[in-house]
């Protein structure tokens, strides 16, 4: 299509010949079997127009069903078609080869002057014809020829290997995020920072050493994991429904696993700047034992957290791509997977038809990592002489009372990779369905 000197041009900037081109370069790489164009060639200058007709044409030559609606072509272009169709009051008055309709119009005295484009001539005379003379020339021409053609063999469907798809799927994301680098730091600003100050703000000095500050503890270490689950997972509800249509104009370019895994990893980067920003300005306000160690921890589980988010957020949106039922349905999708954090009721109390939510909660593994990151190493938490209220003496305590596992090493981040896995199951099989209904311009 003579494009790869604008290669790097941003569509908004491209001519609308040029985008015409692109339009129909995009539309060919999936193959179809019939393709429909009305009108390609308008708006191109003559050296484009043919450059667009033969490509088409090359296409018809492999087997390929080619049907144009053309305005005004010029010669070279009509030459190009080996079946022409005129249209006369919206109904069929001719379909047949260059031959046949050149005969039909001189078995009427109606001759084309030579040097004199055809299709200007046919246009012209059909638009002058009397009702009576147009029903003359549908009845001289009853019959309709069909051209039986040979197509060898050697036509193949060439697809590129997932490994390569997913490669070039991740490359087109990277140039979306760097022509999108000031909405990126803007959400970066507005998501992390300004939540993080505000909630170092307010638990700015804390300690987990005092009874009083077990519970404003428990309150940072439920906001900095929801931060980072909500934020994230919204993000990537929204982002995969702008996609969507993208998605559904190039089913068949590319396979739907390729495209999920290649969206997923385009949002690990998202995943360990912000929960870095985040962790590294709540930890600034407050104490932690074994300050610098505890603070990469927290990093480390939460952009596992992150991960799992993502694919959360991007099952539910292929499940529900409509805008306004993902509004709807998120939230309450949400509700229970965050109440088996342990946060708001202690796990232990939990009834047994409930449990299985509690493993599928991705707030849950993120809340047990952290609560046992901070709380197996406080030994010792003062208790006042005056208290009337039972005290809790130790971490292992807090933990016990909330419900937290002691197999947290291995089970949180196995737990966070299955639920990555289940919501990654559950969006591949969306996507699937929205590839099996097809094109969508």
């Amino acid at each position: 299509m003579k494009l790869k000197n604008i290669a790097h041009t941003r569509i908004s900037k491209l001519s609308g010949g040029e985008r015409r081109l692109l339009s129909l370069a995009t539309s060919l790489l999936s193959s179809p079997q019939i393709l429909i164009c009305d009108e390609p060639t308008t708006g191109l200058d003559s050296y484009n127009a043919l450059l667009v007709v033969e490509s088409l044409k090359k296409l018809a030559i492999r087997g390929k069903v080619v049907i144009c609606s053309v305005h005004q072509p010029s010669m070279d272009v009509l030459k190009e078609f080996n079946s022409i169709i005129l249209m006369a009051d919206g109904k069929l008055l001719f379909h047949g080869s260059h031959e046949e309709c050149k005969d039909m119009f001189e078995s009427v005295n109606l001759y084309c002057p030579k040097n004199y484009n055809p299709a200007e001539f046919y246009i012209r005379e059909v638009s002058r014809l009397s009702p009576e003379l147009v029903e003359s020339i549908k009845a001289s021409h009853q019959s309709v020829s069909c051209v039986e053609t040979e197509h060898p063999a050697r036509t193949r469907m060439y697809r590129r290997n997932w490994f390569k798809q997913v490669q070039l799927l991740l490359w087109r994301s990277s140039l979306s995020f760097g022509r999108d680098l000031k909405g990126q730091l803007f959400q970066l600003f507005v998501n992390v920072m300004a939540s993080s100050l505000i909630i170092g703000t307010c638990y700015v000095g804390i300690s987990g050493t005092s009874q009083r500050g077990v519970q404003d503890v428990r309150g940072m270490l439920w906001l900095m994991t929801s931060e980072v689950c909500f934020a994230i997972a919204y993000t990537a509800l929204y982002a995969f429904e702008q996609d969507l249509p993208l998605f559904k104009r190039e089913v068949g370019t590319y396979s739907c696993s390729a495209y999920y895994v290649a969206r997923l990893l385009g949002f690990v980067p998202r995943c360990v700047i912000w929960p870095l920003v985040l962790v590294f300005l709540i930890t600034l306000a407050v104490q932690l034992p074994n300050h610098a160690l505890t603070a990469v921890e927290f990093f480390v589980t939460l952009s596992i957290a992150a991960v799992a988010s993502s694919a959360y957020g991007l099952g539910m949106a292929a499940l529900f791509t409509s805008t306004g039922i993902m509004g709807d349905v998120m939230p309450v999708a949400d509700l229970p997977l965050f109440l088996m954090s342990g946060a708001f009721l202690r796990l232990s109390s939990l009834p047994m038809w409930l449990y299985p939510i509690r493993f599928l909660s991705h707030f849950y593994y993120a809340m047990d990592a952290v609560s046992n990151i901070y709380w197996r190493q406080i030994e010792h938490i003062d208790c006042p002489t005056n208290s009337t209220s039972s005290c809790i003496y130790d971490g292992a305590s807090v933990l016990a009372e909330a419900g937290y596992s002691n197999k947290f090493m291995l089970q949180d981040p196995t737990g966070m990779i299955m639920v990555t896995a289940f919501w990654s199951i559950l969006a591949y099989y969306g996507l699937k369905r929205e590839e099996k209904r097809g094109y969508a311009y």
